[in-house]
């Protein structure tokens, strides 16, 4: 993954990954069919490891009010460095169809479980929905644009002008 987003996809190759964590290209090729294989597997890996899961999201039920769910969000996402490798994947999908999909499918998983957030505190789906999606847009633009997602702070205060109603009733 750290190659993947150094060098981007092209450097990720066999002979370099090998000396990179110090194996022979015949420990590869035993671990991995070719490199296409490697390559899926890392999008697994990815998907695995940087996916929201259902007791993660879960987990921020138990959170009173939404300024407070996004700070845990952004807590978590910070912790765990979560958006390191998406600017890498992104530019990957855009000459890769499986890469592609994934990117799709963590971007659908990630919107759901921040919906959730709205939908916890009061939203209908729909309105709920396009505010995650605001939101979304929000954190991964500052990831890559800054390279770390919002502070909780600035989530928080982000999340509570997507809650504004009306113009002025912040």
């Amino acid at each position: 993954m750290e190659l993947l987003r150094v060098r981007g996809i092209g450097g990720v190759e066999v002979g370099p990954l090998c000396r990179r964590v110090g194996v022979t290209k015949g420990s590869f090729y035993y671990h991995f069919e070719n490199r296409d294989d490697f390559l899926g597997r890392l999008i697994e890996h990815w998907l695995a490891t940087c996916a929201p899961t259902q007791d993660q999201v879960a987990g921020f039920d138990d959170v009173v009010g939404l300024e407070d769910r996004v700070r845990a969000v952004l807590d978590f996402i910070r912790e765990n460095d979560l958006g390191r490798y998406d600017l890498a994947m992104r530019t990957w999908a855009t000459e890769d169809e499986k890469a592609q999909q994934a990117v799709q499918l963590m971007d659908k998983l990630r919107l759901s479980a921040t919906a959730k957030l709205f939908e916890a505190d009061g939203w209908a789906r729909e309105a709920a929905h396009q505010r995650a999606k605001t939101m979304y847009y929000f954190i991964a633009g500052r990831y890559e644009i800054e390279g770390s997602p919002p502070t909780p702070e600035e989530g928080a205060e982000f999340a509570r002008m997507l809650t504004c109603v009306e113009a002025g009733s912040c």
